[in-house]
């Protein structure tokens, strides 16, 4: 799986997924993605489960590269896309190659934005949830 490299960001990015259920009775909460019908139109573009982690972007203004190439979606807030200062459509999947830099502008309108990866974001499972 490839290594995702931010290069710049704003505060509060963060890895999300569906939220983790069944832990409210000792006072956990679900958690999960902020806007939940952003997040599954990313996963569902790229056939990915619904489980599967992406990043959540408050306010936009985020710069990553892959160490591999692989299919990404960015959905949710409405934001500028690029990649290597080619402009890209939101809500459509699109290959970003090994080493190529994807930036997104600021977000004006909404909050948060998601990038879905294709097969997810690996990190290790807390109470069921990345």
């Amino acid at each position: 799986m490839s290594t995702i490299e931010i290069i710049s960001c704003g505060p509060g990015v963060t890895v999300q997924d569906a939220g983790r259920f069944g832990f409210e009775n000792i006072g956990i909460t679900p958690g999960g993605a902020v806007d939940p019908l952003a997040y599954r139109t990313g996963q569902q573009l790229l056939g990915n489960p619904a489980t599967a982690a992406a990043l959540e972007i408050p306010l936009g203004n985020l710069s990553l590269r892959l160490t591999e190439k692989r299919r990404v979606v960015v959905t949710g807030a409405p934001t500028p896309i690029s990649v290597l200062g080619s402009p890209r459509t939101m809500n459509t999947s699109f290959v970003l190659d090994a080493d190529a830099v994807m930036s997104l502008g600021r977000i004006d309108i909404g909050v948060r934005c998601y990038i879905s990866f294709e097969g997810g974001i690996s990190t290790p499972l807390v109470l069921g949830s990345r």
